[in-house]
C-alpha cells in the first residue's frame, strides 16, 4: 500500500530564528504564507511606550510612531501595524500627516490595557491624520481626527480598495477636524468600502466627502451623529456607489444634510437609510440627488418612508 503524504507537507507559516510558540507569530519576526498575511509590527505612542525611535517593533519593544512601522513594511505584502496606544509620546514625534504610500498595509487599533477603548490618532498640528496613496489599505478600530483644517483620512492617490471600518471620527472633542473621510480631486478611489464607523459632532465639515472618481464603492452601516455639514456628500464622479443601512442623527432640519448626490452621480443605489431629528412629523428631505439613474429604496425619516427631492 502506498504511504500517504504527511498532513503537514504544506505548512501555513514557517518559523524563524528560534521562535517556537504560536503566540510569537505576531511579533514581527515571522514570515506568513497561506494566511495571506505579511509581518506584524507594533506601535505604542502612549505614556507607557518608548520615548525615542529605534525600537524593534515587536510586542515587547514597539515602535514609537506609525511612521517607523510604515518604513519597515513591504508594499503589497499585507503587513499589519497594530497600534496599542497613541498619546503624547507618539503624537509629538510623528510626522503629520502620516503618509501611507505602500500597498496592502493594514493599520489596526488594539486595546493597550483592559480598560482602554481604542487608540486615538490625532495630529498635534493643523493637518490631516492620514494621507493615503497606497492601494488596498485597511484602517480599523482607531479614533481618528484631524486638527482644525485637516481630515481624519484623506485619500490623495489612485488608491483602489481602501477599507475603513470600525473607526471613530470627530465623536469627541479630542478628534475635532474638518471632514472624517475625504477623497480629494484628481484621483481614482474606486472600490472604497466604509462600514461600521461613527462620525460625530466635533467634525466641522462633512462626515464622508467625495469630490473625485469613486466608482463601485460602498458606504454602509455607519452612524452619523449631528454632523455640522453633510453626512455623506457624494459630489464627485460616483458611479455604481451603494449607500446602505446608515443611521443619521440630524443636527438641523436642512435638506440634503444626510445624503447628497451631485450632478455627476449615476447608477447608484441608496436604500435602508434612516434619519432622525426628533420630530415625529418631520418631512425634511434629508436625501437629495441631482444625479441620473440613482435608485432610492426604502429610506426612512423618523420612521416614515420619504423619497428624495
Amino acid at each position: 500500500m502506498t504511504a500517504k503524504a504527511p498532513l503537514n507537507n504544506k505548512r501555513p507559516f514557517r518559523l524563524l530564528a528560534g521562535i517556537s510558540q504560536l503566540g510569537d507569530l505576531a511579533d514581527g519576526n515571522v514570515a506568513y504564507g497561506d494566511f495571506g498575511m505579511g509581518n506584524v509590527y507594533y506601535v505604542n505612542g502612549g505614556s507607557d511606550g518608548p520615548t525615542a525611535s529605534g525600537a524593534a517593533g515587536d510586542k515587547e519593544h514597539p515602535f514609537q510612531t506609525i511612521k517607523e512601522a510604515l518604513a519597515v513594511c513591504t508594499s503589497g505584502n499585507d503587513d499589519y501595524i497594530i497600534v496599542l496606544n497613541y498619546g503624547s509620546n507618539g503624537r509629538g514625534a510623528e510626522d503629520w500627516p502620516i503618509l501611507v504610500t505602500k500597498d496592502q498595509v493594514h493599520i489596526i487599533g488594539a486595546r493597550a490595557t483592559p480598560a482602554s477603548k481604542w487608540a486615538t490618532v490625532k495630529p498635534d498640528e493643523a493637518d490631516s491624520a492620514f494621507e493615503v496613496t497606497g492601494v488596498r489599505c485597511e484602517f480599523a478600530n482607531l479614533e481618528i481626527g484631524g486638527y482644525s483644517t485637516g481630515s481624519g483620512i484623506e485619500l490623495t492617490g489612485n488608491n483602489w480598495g481602501t477599507w475603513i471600518h470600525d473607526c471613530w471620527f470627530g465623536y469627541t472633542g479630542d478628534t475635532a477636524g474638518t471632514n472624517g473621510i475625504f477623497a480629494d480631486t484628481g484621483i481614482d478611489a474606486a472600490y472604497t468600502l466604509v462600514e461600521n464607523c461613527i462620525f460625530g459632532e466635533s467634525l466641522t465639515g462633512d462626515g464622508i466627502k467625495i469630490v473625485t472618481n469613486c466608482t463601485r464603492s460602498i458606504i454602509k452601516n455607519n452612524l452619523f451623529h449631528r454632523i455640522a455639514g453633510i453626512a455623506v456628500n457624494l459630489a464627485g464622479n460616483v458611479v455604481g456607489v451603494q449607500v446602505l443601512g446608515n443611521r443619521f442623527d440630524m443636527a438641523a432640519q436642512t435638506a440634503g444634510d444626510a445624503i447628497t448626490l451631485g450632478a455627476t452621480a449615476s447608477a447608484c443605489h441608496v436604500a435602508d437609510n434612516h434619519a432622525n431629528y426628533g420630530k415625529t412629523t418631520d418631512t425634511t428631505k434629508y436625501w437629495v440627488s441631482a444625479g441620473s439613474g440613482v435608485a432610492f429604496g426604502y429610506n426612512m425619516v423618523n420612521g416614515v418612508l420619504l423619497q428624495p427631492s
